[in-house]
């Protein structure tokens, strides 16, 4: 669909600017959350135009649909920096930006989850949800661990993980965000490798979806969660003033 960005000049006390010059850029870039779309930022359109009698002007462009679309559960959003520069007829100069976001989900559902987690009592996950803007909004989130299986291969790094298969669902449940936490005890889990997945419905209706993987691991375990090269965990990596890391 076209994006009409409207735009007003005024002087600094306040009135108008009639017939002022703007030049305008429009510049796309994937949303910070989307760090899947491996894309550079490029310029989509840019040109020069004139404020009407009341200082209005308007910006028109068409977001450019990638080709090659991500297919899946990751959301394709892009974010689009606007930015005027405006030139008075005095010869004074103005700037201006605003920065949004369009893509094919309305939504980001997000957790704060360790990558090594030790099943040492309750795990509470800080899950919250917000606009492609960043606007924070209240929703349900469904939540789901399930257990990856073991590939028999050494894994050399945590991007190795997106490629294990589903082994077992272990629970799932739902959570108000942001007012509440996902509480789930790991103490009888075994070890190894988990996928959390949480998914939630935006204004649209369409279904949002994030997942996160990570190791469940216990100080008595006699061998590493997971096959690997090399295997080391932090107990404490922040502390108060006077305390022992």
């Amino acid at each position: 669909n076209n994006v009409t960005v409207k735009g007003n000049v005024k002087a600094f006390a306040s009135y108008a600017i009639a017939n002022a010059k703007v030049k305008y850029r429009v510049m796309q870039q994937p949303h910070f959350y989307c760090w899947w779309l491996n894309r550079q930022t490029k310029e989509l359109s840019s040109g020069s135009l004139v404020t009407d009698a009341d200082g209005n002007f308007e910006i028109n462009f068409t977001p450019e649909k990638p080709k090659d679309m991500i297919i899946g559960w990751r959301a394709n959003v892009y974010s689009y920096i606007v930015t005027a520069d405006v030139t008075q007829q005095n010869g004074e100069t103005q700037k201006g930006d605003m920065t949004f976001s369009v893509g094919d989900k309305a939504l980001f559902v997000n957790a704060t989850i360790s990558d090594m987690i030790e099943k040492s009592g309750k795990l509470a996950i800080p899950v919250s949800s917000e606009t492609i803007n960043g606007e924070r909004v209240s929703t349900i989130v469904s939540y789901t661990f399930f257990r990856l299986e073991e590939s028999g291969k050494y894994i050399e790094s945590n991007n190795d993980f997106d490629s294990l298969k589903v082994k077992s669902k272990v629970t799932a449940g739902t959570v108000n965000v942001p007012e509440n936490k996902i509480q789930v005890d790991t103490r009888k889990w075994e070890s190894g490798v988990y996928r959390l997945v949480l998914t939630a419905k935006d204004k649209f209706g369409a279904e949002v979806k994030s997942e996160y993987n990570f190791v469940l691991f216990a100080k008595t375990d006699k061998k590493p969660a997971y096959k690997t090269y090399e295997w080391y965990s932090t107990e404490k990596t922040e502390c108060e003033s006077g305390e022992n890391a």
